[in-house]
């Protein structure tokens, strides 16, 4: 029996969650209610791969920058990705570091880029920090690539809380030093 990928899969059956909406867009933090996994952890999801090469194809540039058209091409190719990640339907992608990555976009980035300038851009920041510590304590932050490790420390900078912006900043002075230098300078 292959038990590379029974941990992870384990892991997620215990701490899955689906949250109750009041709107299509709301996730309160205190609805959260169990759920079994069913998908098998060790099954790439073609979703994670196209959200990741999409992004990667923006890079830098493009990620920080405020771009109508940047915006519009990211909530159509992957609005109902997020829908789907803010009703905890892909909370199976947490059982890889890609898939962490790609639901800490879906919850951080694509809002903030979807809904900018509109309250729906923060709905679901609570979620994408549970993404993102659910992503730190599996230690995937040393399995992605250094330019991409800053999206899984944003959502703690994001937040309104003293508590999760010192841990951006602990988290942040472990990234190296030349990408902190050059991420200032841009």
């Amino acid at each position: 029996m292959n038990t590379k990928g029974l941990l992870p899969t384990l892991l997620l059956t215990a701490a899955a969650v689906v949250p109750t909406r009041t709107h299509a867009h709301e996730v309160p933090e205190s609805s959260m209610t169990p759920t079994p996994m069913i998908r098998s952890a060790a099954l790439p999801d073609r979703e994670v791969r196209a959200l990741l090469d999409f992004w990667r194809t923006a890079g830098p540039i493009l990620w920080f920058a405020k771009d109508a058209e940047f915006d519009a091409r990211f909530r159509s190719r992957f609005l109902s990705d997020h829908e789907a990640a803010a009703r905890g339907e892909l909370q199976h992608w947490l059982a890889t570091p890609d898939g962490a990555l790609a639901l800490v976009l879906l919850l951080d980035q694509f809002p903030r880029n979807a809904f900018r300038d509109t309250p729906r851009m923060y709905d679901t920041d609570a979620l994408a920090r549970r993404a993102a510590d659910t992503a730190f304590a599996a230690h995937y932050d040393q399995q992605i690539p250094l330019e991409l490790r800053q999206f899984l420390v944003l959502p703690f900078a994001h937040s309104e809380d003293l508590a999760d912006q010192e841990r951006a900043v602990a988290l942040a002075r472990q990234l190296r030093p030349e990408d902190l230098a050059r991420r200032a300078s841009s």
